[in-house]
Parts: structure tokens; sequence; C-alpha cells
């Protein structure tokens, strides 16, 4: 009878802890579901700002403080003194040379007139992706955009991993310490990368939009330490290395041109902002 009971005791046990975990299960959809339900608009999936001011930048506006560029923080977007490519780059996630159709020549501009600052408000717990669709919801309502996307054939940039393997170290905060680079004299404007990043952020970085998109096939998803120098274009004869080579050298990776089939957003009807 003891044994019996034993038994029944382990397996009330098991029983009771699944049944909490279903119970917790449960509880983690309920919560994610209301937690999707705060940043939803009210009409469908469309996301949208709670709040969101969109103002001009006028011409004798001095420089804002902060550094200018598109900033994501929990509860806010801000975004002062940016351009509409900016702001379209960000609310798609495009990297800066991913191509973007039929933007009117006014959409790229330096930090001064046909600037824009946006501030927008939204749930604490809304994430970076939803708020690049927000954008996307702004971008719609406020400045009547209406976009599509086509493939093309471009000339690009694939990276992928060499034979040898990935040569890069993963970042540490215990371990790693500031770097310090400086250009040789022979190339005193020399491109420079340094701090930590994950791979797709340094091929964002590294895209430029006079140059070719390049396109990351590493599958690497980590954050790594990456410290390096490059040759400048302008340098006649530059004792640093070209960008493919330091990449190869320095972190086992592989930067070949090839035609690959490109998504170009295509922008079909755009307009200044209504006001707030």
């Amino acid at each position: 009878m003891s044994k019996l009971s034993g038994e029944i005791r382990i397996g009330t046990s098991a029983f009771t802890a699944a049944g909490l975990i279903a119970i917790a299960v449960s509880t983690l959809l309920m919560l994610a579901a209301a937690t999707q339900s705060r940043v939803q608009s009210h009409s469908g999936d469309k996301l949208s700002f709670d709040v969101a001011s969109i103002k001009e930048w006028q011409p004798n506006q001095p420089l804002p403080r902060v550094a200018i560029g598109i900033r994501f923080s929990k509860g806010s977007v801000y975004a002062p003194c940016s351009d509409l490519w900016s702001i379209v780059r960000y609310a798609y996630h495009l990297a800066f040379a991913a191509p973007i159709n039929g933007l009117s020549t006014w959409a790229k501009t330096q930090c001064g007139p046909n600037a824009f600052s946006i501030d927008a408000t939204m749930p604490l717990e809304t994430t970076e992706d939803q708020a690049r669709q927000m954008m996307q919801s702004l971008l719609e309502d406020r400045f009547k955009m209406r976009v599509h996307w086509e493939k093309k054939d471009m000339q690009v940039f694939v990276l992928t991993i060499g034979p040898g393997g990935f040569k890069g170290k993963v970042f540490d905060p215990k371990t790693t310490k500031p770097v310090s680079l400086t250009c040789p004299e022979d190339d005193p404007f020399c491109s420079k990368f340094y701090g930590r990043t994950t791979i797709s952020q340094l091929v964002n970085s590294l895209s430029t939009p006079d140059g070719r998109l390049i396109i990351d096939k590493t599958g690497l998803t980590d954050t790594y330490e990456t410290n390096f120098m490059w040759a400048s274009d302008k340098a006649e004869a530059s004792s640093l290395p070209s960008l493919p080579t330091v990449l190869r050298e320095k972190f086992g990776l592989l930067m070949k041109p090839q035609t690959a089939p490109v998504d170009v957003l295509v922008v079909d009807h755009i307009e200044r902002p209504s006001p707030n």
C-alpha cells in the first residue's frame, strides 16, 4: 500500500507540474496577445504611434544638440532634422545602399530645408520592428505615401564565410578593451570601423548609397568585436589593405561581386506632410 501510495504521489506531482506549465504557457500567450493588441491601431492590424509630431526644419533653426539620426528608445522614436530618404529607409529597414525609386529630389538632403523632425510615442512594450511599421503608417497617413516592391537584377557584393571558417571574436564586455585607430600618414583619410556589431549591422554600415549593396550570406547572428581600417579610394598608394582583403584576413569573410535579384522599394506617390 505504501509503495502504491508513493507511486501515486509521484504521478500527482508530475501531473501538477504539467498543469502549472500549461497554465504558465497559457498566461504568457495571453500576455503576448494583450501586448500586441495595445500596440495595434484601431484599424485592423495596422500599427500606429499613440502620438506623432512632424515639423519641417526651418532655414534659420539651429542644429540639434543631439546627434542627427533616427533613434528608437523605450516608448518613443525621435528623429531630429531627418530627410525623407532616411525616414523611409528606417521605416522599411533598408540598408544605406538599398535602392529606393520614385522619391523626389527634395527627399534627400542634409540637415536644413526639406528636412523634418519627428517626435513619436507608443506603448513601452513596443519593439523596434513594430515601431518601424508605425513609421510606415505615419508615412502613409501624413505624407500620403504609396509604395510597391519590385525585383531587379543588380551588381552587388555577397558576403560569405571563407573556407578557413570565421575568425571573428564574440564580444565580451568583461574582456573587451577600447581601441584607438589612427590612419597612417600615406592615407590620412582612411576608412575605419570599430566597436561591437552584428554582421548584418556591419554590412548595413559598409553599404553606402554611392556604392554597391552588400548582401549578408554568412548566417552569423552573434555580436562581435570589429576594429579595423582599410584604404580609402582617394589614396594613391596606401599601406592599408582594401576592404575585401581586411575582411578576408582579419575575419575570414569573403566579399565577392555578383549579380543578384534585389528587392527595390518603388514610391508611387508622396506629398509634403499634413500639419500637426
